[in-house]
């Protein structure tokens, strides 16, 4: 699938702005608190890059995962490999992050919790033990939307952000769940990927309301634009949910394929519309439900802010792409 991104291409292409070396098995960025903020997941770290200065400005452990490796993480045997897995997740740390204009978190799977990064000194202040292996953060209705699709039975655990208490731990997940995760448009919206579903939680109950058929392999997840929209990587497609009548209102084809690994593959929503990576980088129209355009950039997270893009890479790295590089492309996509 690498081999197939790369296309023979020579050097960057043009539309990337700056290019960052952060670290290993490098995450989707998170904009949050005046920055970029970047898992690197081999390395058991997290970088800050300043967007006015185009520079790393500090990196920020949260653990050894070398620790996690010795303790064997991940699938028990090479020949897990000859099935789809995600267990390999288990050595990421962190394996996810979440953020508001006052912290960041980052999901910490040596500690079995979370830890939180105060922006004004750069430092981990606090960590939350969870007792679960943390797989995605979101944040939203006041609280830490924690998916730990390791545990059996999976669940989602909601914390509260001040007190680090957990506030309720919701186990009536479909078969496969829960992943991906994302929280606004009336409710904390939860991938089941080898449902494969999207279930609705609502967050006044804090149980499970819907569970909506979607495409094969459901991962990222993201909100807005009155949607909820549900990357289905095995399918290359993206499902826009309706969140008011609780079904798949559209289905968007003519996407590149996924790359990279799986549970990395974040999205991004913003003011031209919902970029998805893979073998390039595709721009979906909300309004039309159709791709629209496309940057020839192949990568796997991607987050929008500052005016940018901020993508990873194939080759590690995060690139910081203009939006308005995109080519317009028909109907067809």
């Amino acid at each position: 699938m690498l081999g197939a991104a790369c296309g023979g291409s020579a050097g960057p292409p043009r539309p990337v702005r700056s290019e960052f070396r952060t670290g290993r098995s490098v995450g989707p960025p998170l904009v949050a608190a005046g920055a970029v903020w970047v898992p690197n997941e081999a390395d058991g770290t997290v970088t800050r890059i300043d967007p006015s200065t185009n520079r790393v400005v500090a990196t920020i452990r949260i653990g050894d995962p070398q620790r996690l490796v010795a303790a064997g993480c991940g699938p028990d045997s090479v020949h897990s490999f000859m099935f789809d897995t995600l267990l390999n997740r288990r050595c990421d740390l962190p394996s996810s992050l979440a953020g508001d204009a006052r912290s960041v978190w980052a999901a910490d799977n040596l500690g079995r919790g979370l830890a939180r990064i105060d922006p004004a000194t750069n430092r981990v202040v606090e960590r939350i033990a969870l007792n679960a292996d943390p797989f995605a953060i979101a944040l939203g209705y006041g609280s830490l939307w924690v998916t730990s699709y390791f545990n059996e039975p999976h669940e989602v655990l909601r914390v509260d952000p001040v007190s680090g208490r957990v506030l309720a731990t919701i186990t009536d997940l479909p078969l496969g769940g829960g992943t991906g995760i994302a929280a606004g448009e009336d409710g904390v919206w939860v991938a089941c990927t080898y449902a494969p579903s999207l279930a609705r939680i609502d967050p006044a109950t804090n149980r499970v309301t819907h569970a909506i058929p979607v495409e094969r392999y459901p991962l990222a997840v993201s909100v807005g634009r009155g949607a909820v929209w549900v990357r289905n990587e095995n399918s290359s497609s993206v499902s826009r949910v309706d969140p008011r009548a609780v079904r798949v209102a559209a289905t968007v084809r003519g996407l590149s394929a996924p790359v990279g690994r799986s549970g990395d593959d974040a999205m991004a929503l913003g003011p031209s519309g919902l970029w998805v990576t893979g073998i390039r980088l595709v721009l979906v129209d909300p309004a039309r439900n159709r791709v629209t355009g496309r940057i020839d950039v192949p990568g796997n997270g991607v987050s929008q802010g500052f005016g940018s893009l901020w993508m990873t890479s194939i080759t590690g790295s995060v690139q910081r792409i203009d939006p308005g590089a995109a080519a317009v492309v028909g109907s067809g996509g």
